[in-house]
């Protein structure tokens, strides 16, 4: 009982010292999809108050043009679009239906690619997985350009940010991992790159990383 109260203690200190740590970085602050106003018009996307991370070039230019979509994804939470071939963008997951309508009237491809970030952050969803699930998760992410070296690399670092048993059961991706950490332009790109590794382009990402190195 004593060992169990203070493993507790010991994490409500951790967190409680990682908050006032962050007190003053806007980049840790909640970013939620609710808070952003979005409009999606007949031919572009807007973000009148700016993009949610703000290394993004579209937390400044605060639009999307339609050529500029490669990719349309109904499937990540919330949902997201590919733009200029090297950076996924999310939208307000309310947004769904209106995303759908937008996709057809402009003959957007609606893709179902497998998502990287979803698989990356099991270990840290609020559930079990059996041994063979784990392993096949290996196999998975391997197929789609993150060897297992690099898995374990990545899961280990993710650990710092998701370092309290997450209360999510369902589902972090992408979107949950930016949220959850401290953003540099570089960290913000490397996360897009490893993202996008299934997604085939033959465009340069503005910071390349080595790849060896996973997000720090």
């Amino acid at each position: 009982m004593y060992v169990l109260f203070s493993i507790g203690l010991f994490l409500v200190g951790a967190g409680l010292f990682y908050l006032w740590k962050n007190r003053n970085n806007t980049d840790t602050k909640t970013k939620s999809t609710h808070d952003l106003q979005i409009e999606i018009t007949n031919s572009e996307i807007l973000f009148p108050n700016g993009y949610f991370f703000e290394h993004s070039p579209i937390h400044k230019s605060k639009r999307i043009a339609i050529e500029n979509i490669t990719e349309v994804n109904l499937r990540t939470w919330p949902v997201s679009v590919v733009i200029n071939d090297n950076e996924v963008i999310f939208l307000r997951h309310d947004q769904t239906e209106q995303l759908k309508a937008f996709s057809f009237r402009n003959n957007l491809p609606v893709i179902e690619r497998f998502d990287i970030w979803e698989h990356l952050s099991h270990p840290f969803l609020d559930t079990e997985f059996e041994k063979s699930e784990q392993e096949k998760t290996i196999e998975q992410l391997a197929k789609n350009g993150v060897s297992p070296e690099e898995t374990k690399s990545i899961r280990k670092k993710m650990g710092r940010f998701y370092y309290i048993a997450s209360m999510e059961w369902i589902y972090l991706g992408q979107y949950d991992y930016l949220q959850s950490r401290r953003l540099t332009e570089e960290k913000y790109w490397r996360v897009n790159e490893i993202a996008l590794r299934n997604y085939k382009s033959g465009k340069v990402f503005p910071s390349t990383p080595n790849p060896e190195n996973s997000p720090s």
